[in-house]
């Protein structure tokens, strides 16, 4: 877990990806500005890093460059995602007007056969009485009178 990577360009320096930079020598300690110094064996020439500079230049980090650049290729893609979805939109919102113009085109053939059924009467609309409703009075048929006595065959 603790595997040291070396520093692209700086022979004999060391980083983890815990962010701890050692030289062949042992552990580099950070000043108080959190920079190590670096020294090359060969020009004698130092230079002052972060440590996430450091780990950039062993490859732990992504540099901003490729990170823009895998950003934009990434955006690329979705764009292209989107232009198809929106030809498949566009498709789906045809069919949908084919659709409803069969529907519409059903309604007025259903309401053309009902009308050469029912032979072309008018059908008159159930309107609900207003007000209270009414009680129901006996007819005048005999049926719903009652019985009429005979009081001449009684006899007393």
């Amino acid at each position: 877990m603790n595997t040291q990577h070396p520093v692209e360009g700086w022979p004999g320096y060391y980083v983890n990806r815990l962010g701890q930079v050692c030289s062949e020598y042992g552990d580099l300690t950070c000043d108080s500005s959190g920079k190590y110094t670096l020294r090359h064996r060969s020009s004698r020439k130092q230079k002052k890093l972060h440590v996430g500079a450091i780990m950039e230049l062993a490859g732990l980090l992504v540099s901003a460059d490729s990170g823009q650049q895998q950003e934009d290729e990434e955006m690329a893609a979705l764009r292209r995602e989107c232009e198809a979805l929106r030809a498949v939109e566009a498709e789906l919102r045809a069919h949908l007007t084919i659709a409803e113009q069969t529907i519409a085109r059903g309604r007025k053939l259903n309401g053309h056969l009902l009308y050469l059924v029912r032979g072309g009467q008018k059908v008159e609309k159930m309107t609900r009485p207003r007000g209270r409703p009414r009680t129901k009075h006996y007819e005048t048929d005999e049926e719903a009178l009652p019985e009429q006595l005979d009081f001449e065959d009684w006899s007393l």
